[in-house]
């Protein structure tokens, strides 16, 4: 699993993107992701929402990933 240097907004809120190779069933698939983060006062995560896509095979991140 990899992660991008994540992007802090609004003082409360950070997106970071991934990139996972997993295996499911014997096959080995790629996940491409970003996790929506919001903190409270105390830097606790108190809500995040993920977006993903899935394909079969393995699939490398493009160039410009994590940056």
């Amino acid at each position: 699993m990899r992660f991008s240097e994540p992007i802090v907004a609004a003082g409360d809120r950070a997106v970071v993107e991934w990139w996972a190779f997993v295996r499911a069933d014997g096959e080995e698939q790629t996940l491409a992701g970003v996790s929506l983060l919001r903190f409270d006062a105390d830097g606790l995560c108190v809500e995040q929402r993920d977006y993903w896509a899935e394909g079969l095979g393995r699939r490398e991140a493009s160039p410009g990933f994590g940056r």
